[in-house]
């Protein structure tokens, strides 16, 4: 009689305490999936700071606001570069970067718009140094979108040459803007990034140019970069 109560009693508690087993082993097993997941190989939540480097091709359209050679130059034309920068990651939605690289575009006329200027050319190029910052939304896995601003310097290269005169400046203006974009993560520490930026630099000038005055007012830019970016 004793050994029959103690046997129920015994299966008894297996009953009630199996389940529980199951459910602590399927904890554990979320906590620490299988090692060949795709989730914990690729794709895990960032923390802390990480360091990333991008780099990619770059088209703006460039709008010159108050151009003083409006009349005989474009005062709105396309520009085509590279964009290249880097920086850190702060727990996987903080983007703290610096970045440069180049645009360029070269207009050339054999007769200028007014008739006044012959076989000349006007050629601009660009390199800026900005710092932005950005903050990541994750939408998937694999795929999130940013925004954020930016602010730094932009350099520009102007070289002017007609018949008469061959000349080139360097001037520098303050830049600000805004930028939203969409990242796919297609590797472990690998992305693909596309970005839309709007800046507002301040007007470059010269007083002098082949008996002109060469003054822009305010430089607007739609810009478009297309980037391949590794994550360290």
């Amino acid at each position: 009689m004793k050994n029959t109560i103690a046997t129920l009693a015994l299966t008894g508690a297996l009953c009630i305490t199996s389940p529980l087993f199951a459910r602590e082993g399927a904890t554990l097993q979320k906590a620490h999936p299988a090692q060949g997941s795709h989730a914990s190989t690729v794709f895990m939540p960032e923390a802390g700071v990480r360091g990333f480097l991008y780099f990619g091709p770059s088209i703006s359209s460039v709008k010159f606001d108050d151009y003083d050679l409006s009349g005989v130059f474009e005062d709105q034309f396309t520009m085509y570069g590279m964009t290249i920068g880097g920086g850190l990651i702060v727990n996987g939605h903080h983007y703290f970067a610096v970045e440069t690289g180049f645009i360029t575009d070269s207009q050339s006329y054999t007769i200028s718009p007014t008739r006044i200027l012959h076989d000349t050319s006007v050629d601009y190029t660009s390199i800026p140094l900005l710092f932005s910052y950005n903050y990541k939304f994750d939408l998937t896995d694999t795929l999130s979108v940013r925004a954020g601003a930016m602010a730094g310097l932009t350099f520009w290269n102007v070289e002017y040459e007609s018949p008469l005169l061959e000349e080139a400046f360097n001037r520098c203006s303050f830049t600000g803007g805004a930028t939203v974009g969409i990242t796919w993560a297609f590797a472990q520490n690998w992305y693909l990034d596309f970005a839309y930026r709007f800046t507002i630099s301040t007007s470059i000038s010269a007083m002098d140019v082949d008996g002109i005055s060469f003054d822009t007012g305010a430089i607007y830019a739609n810009q478009f970069d297309l980037t391949v970016g590794v994550k360290f």
